[in-house]
């Protein structure tokens, strides 16, 4: 009877460190799960940050891209004003020279009027002493 009383007591000793050790293997495993969940949870937060990193290195380089043809549309524009610069240059030049000819023409013309308004009086005068001669021989 003794022994068996020592047997039960062994029994339940076991049964209650069985229940102890259920309950921390139980305690182990939930520490576990939950460290599994924080970890899955800062892999998804990292997965997530590559993600965002990766569309913000898109979005730099697509402005990059905007960038550089923003500076190869400018340089073609400076390209473009500096042909029209150099247009509107020989079209002055041009302007210049036509206005010196136009003066030149004007020079010309008022000599040519001079010469006319004198050959034209000398005839007046010459018509005016044929017409005195007229009347003196009649």
């Amino acid at each position: 009877a003794n022994l068996e009383k020592k047997n039960q007591e062994c029994e339940e000793r076991a049964i209650i460190d069985m229940t102890k050790v259920r309950g921390q293997l139980k305690d182990a495993i939930e520490a576990q799960r939950t460290a599994l969940e924080e970890k899955n949870e800062k892999i998804d937060l990292l997965d997530k940050s590559n993600e965002t990193t990766n569309h913000l290195r898109q979005e730099i380089e697509r402005h990059k891209e905007i960038e550089n043809d923003a500076i190869i549309a400018a340089e073609e524009q400076e390209r473009v004003l500096a042909g029209k610069d150099d247009a509107i240059s020989e079209l002055q030049s041009t302007i210049s020279d036509l206005m010196k000819e136009l003066e030149e023409c004007k020079k010309s013309r008022n000599e040519e009027t001079h010469k006319l308004v004198a050959k034209q009086t000398m005839m007046n005068l010459q018509s005016k002493e044929n017409e005195e001669l007229r009347t003196q021989i009649e």
